[in-house]
C-alpha cells in the first residue's frame, strides 16, 4: 500500500508540473506583427491550382508567381515597401495556353502572349503596409495599360487587342493586386493573443470585373521554435448584384463558398514561411436569361 501511495504521489507530482507548464503556456501572450528592417528583401512563391467547372465543362489552370518585397523605410506604424513580380507562369493544358514571363520576346503576337507577363515583371509597385499587414496605400500602375497597348504586333486584330487589354487590366488592376497581398498578409490581431485565441478580418477582393467579400477567422493553434501556426477559416461570397463583364456583355453572377487553410509564420519577422489554402466556391451565372451552374476550386501554396 505504501509503495502504491508513493507511486501515486509521484504521478500526481508529475501531473501537477505538467498542468502548471500547460497553464503557463496557455496564458502566455504572443505579439503577432511584421518586424522588418530597412534593406530586408523578402521573397515568396505562390502556386495556384485552379479548376473551373461551367455546365459540367471543366477547365484546369496552374498559375505560378514569384515576387519580392524590398523594405525601403521603417516607420513608427509600418513600412514603405517596393513590390516586384520576379516571374510569372500560366498553364492551361486543355486550351493549349502557356505563358511565361521569361520569354525573350518583347512583342505580343497571335502566337505568343507571354510578353504580357514580361511587362508586369518590369513594373515596380510602391506600398505602405502597417505592422498588422494591412496595406494603407498602393501605387505603381501608371502607364502600364499604355505599355501593353504599345507592345502588340500590328498583325493582332484591334478587337482582340482591346479584349486582351481589358481582361489583363481587370485581372491585374491596382485594387486587385492590393487585395491579393492584403488577403495574404493582413491577418494579425491588434493586441497580443494566447494560444487558442481567435480574431477576424473582413476585406473585399476585386477579381476581374467583379468583387468578393471575404470574412476571415484566424486561430493561433500554437507556437514552437519561434514559429506560429495559424488556422484560417473564411466565408467567400460575390457582392450583391455582381456582374462579370466580357466582350461588352454583362453576365449576372452569384457565387459563395469557403476558404480554409494554415499558415506558418516566423515570429522574429512576422513573415509567412509557408501556407496552404483551399478555396471552394459555387453558384451560377445567367446568360441570355438562363442560369448555368458553375464552381471554382482553388488550391494555393505559398513558400519562401
Amino acid at each position: 500500500m505504501r509503495h502504491l501511495l508513493k507511486k501515486f504521489t509521484a504521478i500526481t507530482g508529475i501531473l501537477s508540473i505538467a498542468l502548471t507548464i500547460a497553464c503557463c503556456q496557455e496564458s502566455e501572450k504572443y505579439t503577432l506583427e511584421l518586424k522588418f528592417n530597412k534593406g530586408d528583401i523578402l521573397k515568396q512563391k505562390m502556386v495556384s491550382d485552379i479548376e473551373t467547372s461551367i455546365a459540367g465543362q471543366k477547365i484546369a489552370m496552374i498559375m505560378e508567381i514569384a515576387y519580392s518585397f524590398d523594405v525601403k523605410e521603417v516607420m513608427n506604424d509600418g513600412f514603405l515597401l517596393n513590390l516586384k513580380y520576379d516571374a510569372m507562369k500560366l498553364n492551361m493544358p486543355l486550351m493549349g495556353i502557356s505563358l511565361d514571363s521569361n520569354t525573350e520576346d518583347d512583342i505580343i503576337t497571335l502566337q505568343n502572349f507571354s510578353p504580357l507577363f514580361k511587362l508586369l515583371t518590369k513594373q515596380s509597385f510602391e506600398l505602405q503596409m502597417n505592422k498588422g499587414g494591412k496595406i494603407e496605400s498602393f501605387k505603381g500602375m501608371d502607364n502600364l495599360v499604355e505599355k501593353i497597348a504599345a507592345a502588340f504586333d500590328p498583325s493582332v486584330p484591334d478587337e482582340m487587342k482591346t479584349q486582351l487589354i481589358e481582361q489583363f487590366g481587370n485581372q491585374y488592376s491596382q485594387e486587385s493586386i492590393k487585395g491579393v497581398f492584403e488577403q495574404m498578409g493582413a491577418f494579425y490581431p491588434a493586441t497580443p493573443v494566447n494560444v487558442g485565441a481567435k480574431w477576424t478580418h473582413e476585406l473585399e477582393l476585386p477579381v476581374n470585373s467583379m468583387s468578393f467579400k471575404i470574412n476571415l477567422t484566424m486561430t493561433l493553434k500554437g507556437v514552437e521554435n519561434e514559429v506560429a501556426l495559424i488556422d484560417l477559416d473564411a466565408t467567400v461570397a460575390s457582392v450583391e448584384n455582381a456582374v462579370l463583364e466580357t466582350n461588352g456583355i454583362q453576365i449576372p453572377v452569384s457565387l459563395n463558398g469557403t476558404q480554409k487553410g494554415t499558415a506558418k509564420v516566423d515570429m522574429k519577422t512576422g513573415w509567412t514561411i509557408e501556407s496552404t489554402i483551399t478555396q471552394n466556391i459555387s453558384g451560377n451565372m445567367e446568360v441570355m436569361g438562363m442560369k448555368t451552374d458553375m464552381s471554382i476550386v482553388t488550391k494555393t501554396q505559398v513558400s519562401q
